[in-house]
């Protein structure tokens, strides 16, 4: 009978009760709404029909009353553990117990009991529940990986070699699953080499890496075809080669196992990376995967090549994406690097915005029928975005004057104007490229007159962007109209073409009316966005696209703006962007972290003073209450939040 397993259940909860009562933990009053609500908990419990919410619901119940029950035992100051201090968990894994046997077939049910078993500290029954979890959902490689962790904690090596090998069976193309058996084996190889270091007739150094060096091309030859899969499983490598090369300094047997797989590990890099000799093809590649692997390839040459050698190769032979992630990686060095080499990474950084093939369509317009993304979707990619980089550089020697010389500024400043002029007559299409130029003339002659547009501008920005921008063009004086800049927003199959849209706007007001028509036009697209409440991806994108205009334009003061005031209104657009994307957007973090570099930026050319701006510490807190992966964003914003705290 129903009553009599509730009423079981309820005498077992009578010596916990007690205690807290004894304690003066809870008064009559609060152990009687206690026992009702965990009785009629009982009940519901027993229902044969009973939906998984409402195990949720009893669980949150008593996940806050455990909580309760917690603070008030320190403010009373009870250090000895008596029965009530384990009753409230034990209770909770009953709850998870049942839930999960009743809803086994859902995993985030399962996952929830572990994240529980993790935070409460039951590791004992950790184990047990991830063993009954893998018999319902086999396929799920986070639970295989936690499983062989859970036993490498207690130093079961053979158990957890067995589940990963169990694991590879029902998930062999999980990188994840390779990376963590491989890491596995190349601790063995390192403890192999340190007990057997001293002895006679030890096995040769080459016999103990063989185990790792076999799984590493058996994995090779199961992710071969992924190239997603593959960056993923040589990071894991490369970080696992490091963690042995820092533990087996002193062990001589250790090193010279290790010099032999480090060639390999070399040439696997080499020939992964797409678009070189022997390579994947980059019809196969997205572009996020591509700078991956190009960017482990330099990472690992690093030790022995300079960066000069490596940019070398980089515009000789990568596409456009990873050229563009080149260029920043160098900019990062720049920032990291002690004083004596930033004037060799600073000359190499300007000899790379001079490479040939920024500006050749062949090195960055798409193959074919690719699914490649947006970064390739256009010749002028890559010189777009290695003018976005020098832009950053520029104002990185305005902000840090100490480290580096004005001289170097002005080199930087020299190449930048040089790369925007020649790409702008390579790319006549590009609005954006238009843009860039039409900034850094300004800066160069801010006196000059707003109808002084030079005509190779002039004639690129009549063809740009096909009949959007014959439609945008709504007069002779370039004066934007925004009923027909709604319309054609709104008439747009997606947000892909929204960026291009505004560009085309924004350069037909630029070359036919010059500066004020410009500044207007930007006025009247944020009027716009307004307009599109009913499509809030759209008006996100049309954000986002204003909002990058202002951030390329980085002499505003030429349109009349005050510094003050183009704080404000550059704090006014990111806010209002961030407050457009969607939480799960992915977008969303970048913008976080490009308004963090915004503030930071503005801190340090104004000596710390933000008039009417945020401060890095009040974006990084709302940020980290807003990203939905924070581990990705704390990974990414690190580097920044160290930057600004040497200010």
């Amino acid at each position: 009978m129903a009553s009599d397993i509730v009423e079981e259940a309820m005498n077992d909860m009578v010596p916990a009760l007690d205690d807290l009562k004894r304690k003066r933990i809870f008064n009559d009053e609060e152990i009687r709404q206690i026992v009702k609500k965990r009785r009629a908990d009982e009940y519901t419990m027993l229902k044969p029909d009973i939906k998984l919410h409402e195990y949720l619901s009893v669980v949150r119940y008593e996940v806050a009353l455990e909580c309760l029950r917690e603070r008030r035992r320190k403010e009373l100051n009870w250090r000895r553990k008596t029965v009530s201090d384990f009753a409230g968990v034990t209770r909770l894994h009953r709850i998870f117990s049942k839930a999960t046997f009743r809803f086994r077939g859902d995993i985030k049910m399962w996952y929830q009991y572990l994240d529980f078993c993790l935070r409460s500290g039951s590791t004992k029954v950790l184990s047990s529940v991830v063993v009954r979890a893998l018999k319902f959902h086999p396929r799920k490689v986070p639970l295989w990986l936690l499983a062989a962790d859970r036993e490498l904690k207690v130093a079961n090596i053979g158990a957890a070699r067995s589940l990963l090998v169990r694991g590879l069976r029902f998930g062999g193309s999980s990188p994840w699953l390779w990376a963590q058996f491989l890491r596995l084996e190349v601790r063995v190889a390192l403890h192999v080499n340190q007990t057997r270091d001293s002895e006679e007739g030890a096995p040769a150094a080459a016999s103990c890496w063989a185990p790792a060096q076999l799984l590493f091309r058996k994995a090779l030859k199961e992710l071969k075809g992924n190239a997603a899969s593959l960056a993923i499983f040589l990071k894991q490598v490369q970080q696992s080669l490091k963690e042995a090369k820092s533990e087996a300094t002193e062990n001589a047997r250790a090193v010279k196992g290790l010099a032999a797989w480090e060639e390999e590990i070399a040439e696997v890099l080499r020939s992964s990376r797409p678009d070189a000799p022997g390579g994947l093809d980059m019809e196969d590649v997205e572009e996020e995967d591509c700078n991956s692997l190009w960017s482990l390839w330099w990472e690992f040459e690093r030790s022995t090549k300079s960066w000069k050698e490596l940019s070398d190769e980089v515009a000789s032979q990568a596409p456009a994406c990873a050229m563009v992630h080149f260029s920043e990686r160098l900019l990062q060095a720049l920032r990291t690097e002690e004083a004596a080499d930033q004037d060799a990474t600073l000359k190499v950084l300007l000899e790379f915005s001079d490479a040939p093939r920024l500006l050749s369509p062949i090195a960055s317009s798409p193959s074919s029928s690719s699914s490649s993304s947006s970064a390739n979707a256009s010749p002028s990619a890559a010189a777009e975005g290695v003018l976005k980089t020098l832009e950053v550089a520029s104002d990185m020697c305005k902000g840090i004057s100490s480290s580096l010389k004005s001289a170097d500024q002005r080199g930087i400043e020299k190449a930048h104007k040089s790369l925007a002029e020649r790409a702008a007559a390579a790319f006549p299409e590009s609005g954006a490229i238009a843009l860039v130029l039409w900034g850094v003339e300004s800066q160069a002659s801010p006196s000059s007159s707003s109808t002084a547009v030079p005509s190779v501008r002039k004639t690129s920005l009549n063809s740009a962007t096909g009949a959007a921008f014959a439609a945008l063009q709504a007069s002779s004086n370039g004066t934007l109209d925004p009923a027909l800049f709604e319309a054609t927003l709104r008439a747009l199959e997606d947000e892909k073409g929204v960026e291009a849209v505004v560009t085309a706007a924004l350069s037909s007001s630029l070359a036919l009316g010059g500066e004020a028509p410009f500044k207007e036009a930007r006025r009247l697209g944020r009027a716009v966005a307004d307009k599109l409440w009913d499509l809030p991806k759209r008006r996100a994108a049309l954000l986002a696209a204003l909002l990058e205009s202002e951030l390329r334009c980085r002499n505003l003061q030429t349109l009349g703006i005050g510094v003050q005031k183009k704080q404000r209104l550059l704090r006014e657009d990111f806010e209002a962007l961030l407050a457009c994307l969607a939480d799960d957007d992915e977008a969303r973090e970048a913008w976080w972290l490009r308004y963090m570099r915004y503030v930071d930026q503005v801190s340090k050319e104004r000596g710390g003073a933000l008039s009417g701006l945020p401060t890095v510490m009040d974006l990084h807190w709302r940020a980290m209450r807003s990203v939905a992966d924070q581990a990705s964003y704390q990974e990414k914003a690190q580097e920044l939040l160290q930057q600004h705290a040497s200010i």
